[in-house]
Parts: structure tokens; sequence; C-alpha cells
């Protein structure tokens, strides 16, 4: 089937089948092996969203007049439908099999390499029946596909239940679609993933486990990424360099469900939003010392809240910690250990407890008056102190480099409200 491009690129070439013990009589065709080998395939979408093999299909609903659609009416209405078994199908292939998208600028292309596919028991008069199957796969840039399982092909609605591992995949490739769907670049990235795919009567309920090994997204410009940080919920370049481990890897459970024979069943929406929620989730969970909290399955803090600890709470005129800081600040180094692009800012505040303390003005909380020079230069001290031994205990026993806590300029507020002890933020 040729193109008729400059390249003289054919969407599909054979060079060999291989069938045993073919037989096909009163409309029941049986084929116990099949072999196809060196299979090429190249399928393009258009700008206008049409595939190319499409100009080479027969318009079966435009007969040549109506005559001849009476007749075919009536031929379908009594004929049986084709009955196929074959025992085994096999295709083995290390010809290139292309897929090019013209909707995005510039073009999309992905495909493989080398392919090789086997699928056993395949009868449209079992429905019912598993039929075994497995797929392994190469891409062009090196990575691997390996899919098992069983596939109810002849089935009502579509079942499968395997497992698959991706290796590899380099993530590039699907930039044009990126760009064109959140005003991105993936400047860099490759994917691993452990794949677990179940459909029961066309109900999805698979999931896939994602590591994502040095994953970038530039924006096209300010307005794109502000845009991407609004739908996502939090700037998302900083997000990525919070998930990601000393090695670079962000690791992902994403969940994908839904009627895959509904017409308005999108599953790039489900990962997108599956992505999203594990992405916060994650976040969450690992940076906040004690952990996320549900109601209902709801997430009660706020996203934006998400890049803030729990702050380090003194005894009013105390800078000393305790052995509750103490170990909060293990986990804390713990997790500077496995995320060494974070920076920490350390900022001390005080209160109208410590103004107390540390002073020696009378102070009538029914009428606040701002305090002395004096005050405030004691105040401030405080704060530092907090924030130095903080910092300090980080350095000498968490092991922490100490270009990665930046201290700020204390603050101090007479608010009832105000805490006594050090914010941490990223």
């Amino acid at each position: 089937l040729e193109l008729g491009t400059a390249d003289n690129t054919h969407t599909l070439t054979v060079a060999g089948a291989d069938l045993a013990a073919f037989s096909y009589r009163r409309n029941s065709l049986s084929i116990d092996r099949a072999v196809i080998t060196d299979l090429g395939l190249a399928i393009t979408l258009n700008e206008d969203g049409t595939l190319d093999y499409e100009q080479w299909l027969v318009d079966a609903a435009a007969p040549e007049d109506e005559q001849a659609a009476e007749d075919t009416a009536g031929k379908d209405a009594g004929a049986e439908p084709l009955a196929v078994r074959i025992g085994e199908f096999k295709l083995d292939s290390t010809r290139q099999i292309q897929f090019a998208d013209r909707t995005v600028t510039p073009n999309m292309v992905v495909g493989f390499d080398e392919l090789h596919f086997d699928v056993s028991k395949l009868d449209s008069s079992k429905p019912a029946q598993d039929s075994p199957l497995s797929l392994s796969a190469k891409t062009a840039r090196h990575g691997t596909v390996e899919v098992k399982g069983t596939v109810r092909p002849f089935g009502e609605k579509p079942s499968f239940n395997a497992t698959g591992k991706l290796t590899g995949i380099d993530l590039r490739v699907a930039s044009p679609r990126v760009e064109q769907a959140v005003g991105h670049i993936i400047k860099s990235g490759q994917l691993d993933a452990d794949l677990k795919l179940l459909s029961q009567e066309g109900v999805l309920d698979s999931e896939i486990s994602l590591v994502l090994n040095q994953f970038n997204l530039k924006a096209k410009s300010k307005e794109d990424a502000a845009a991407l940080d609004k739908a996502f919920g939090m700037p998302i370049n900083q997000s990525l360099v919070l998930l990601k481990d000393k090695k670079g890897r962000i690791k992902l459970d994403i969940p994908i469900t839904g009627d895959i024979t509904n017409p308005e069943f999108d599953p790039t929406d489900a990962i997108i939003k599956a992505t999203t929620k594990a992405t916060a989730v994650t976040l969450v969970t690992f940076y906040t010392p004690y952990g996320l909290a549900f109601a209902g399955g709801n997430i009660l803090l706020n996203l934006a809240k998400a890049l803030n600890f729990d702050p380090l709470v003194f005894e009013p005129g105390s800078a000393a910690l305790t052995d509750s800081h103490k170990e909060q600040l293990a986990k804390l180094a713990e997790l500077l250990v496995e995320r060494p692009a974070v920076h920490l800012t350390l900022c001390g505040y005080t209160n109208l407890d410590d103004r107390s303390r540390i002073t020696t003005e009378i102070i009538d909380k029914k009428k606040i008056k701002p305090p002395t020079a004096e005050s405030v230069k004691k105040l401030k001290q405080l704060g530092n102190a907090r924030t130095d031994n903080v910092k300090n205990h980080l350095v000498t026993v968490g092991k922490i480099a100490h270009d990665r806590l930046i201290l700020c300029e204390p603050e101090h507020s007479d608010d009832a409200e105000a805490i006594s002890g050090v914010e941490i933020s990223i």
C-alpha cells in the first residue's frame, strides 16, 4: 500500500506469511498456526485528523444503488457471523513499525524497530475463553516493552489480565504532544514502569507504577508556566524537584480506571488527573513530619501548604532544642539526604510570651504597647539563636551541607496567634 510520498514509504509490508492446516468451509475459518515475518508498518495521522490508510477502505455504507443496498441488507440479515479459530498466531518483525502524528508541530514520530507477538487459543465460538498472549518490543531509542497475560478478544466487552514492564523509554519523543497540551516541552526524561493491566467486561482496574528518570519540563513562555502551575495546583517545576530522590528519580503509582467502552472515556485525562493526585499525596505525605490527614478520602491540607513543614515550637524565652525538636529534625535530615536538590529556609519568630520572659517591661495584655528598642534587640537575638541552633544541629548531627540551609531575618509579633519558634519552608 504505497503512500506516494517522496521517500516511497509504504503503509504495510510483509516479508512472509506461513499458514499451517488452513481451512475454510461453511462460514468457518480454521488455522492451526499462522506466522507473519518482518511486518513493516507506517501509519500517519494527518493534519485534518484522518488516518492515511483510510483512503484504501471501501465505503460499505454507500452501495452503488438502492437495489444493491436492499440485496446487501437481505443477505446480511440472514447470514451467520464468520467463525474463526486460530490455534496460534505469531508475529516476528525486525522492520520498523512507525506512527507519525502530523496534528502537532513538530511532527511526533514513535515506533518499534523490533516486535515479537504471540497469542494462542483464539476461538470466536468461545468468547469466555482466555487466550494467552505475550509481546516484546524494542523502540528506535533502545527502550523495551514486555507484556504477558490473557485476553478475551471475542467477548462482548473487552476483558484482559496482563502484567508488563517498560524500560528505558525516551520521553522526549512525546514532547510535541505535551507542548500542544500544556505549553511545555520535555527537556529530558526516561521512563521505566511496571504495568498491571486488568479489564473485566470493559471496566478498567489497572495500575501503572512509574519511575521517571531525570524528568524535566521547560515552559515555552511565562504565561504557559503560570497556566500549568495553576492547573496543577502548585509550581510544577518546583514540585518535580521535590519529588526527585538522590538518584534523580520520581516514583508514582497511578491507577487507571473507567469504562473503556464509553466513547467519552479519555485515558489521557485519567492519567493526568491521577498523576496530579499522586504527586500531591506524595508531596504532602513525604514533606510533612506527621504525614497526611484524611477525612472520608479527602485531603484536609491545602496543597499550597504542601511545601511547608510543621514549625518547631520553643518554650517562651528559650532557644534550647528539646528531644522532640531533635526527633523532628532527624526526620528532616533523612528527607534532605534523599532529596539533594532541596534547600530549606529557616526563619525565627518570637511572640508576646517571649517578650514577657526576656524583658523587664510591664506588659498589659489589654493594651499592648510596642516593644522598646532594647526589647527589640533581645527578641532579635532570641530569634537568631533559635535558627542558629536548628541549623547547627542539622549540620553537625544530620550531616547536611550548610549551604542548603538558608537563614532569614527573625520577626516578632505581639499577635495572640503568633508562633514562638522556627518556621521551615522549601
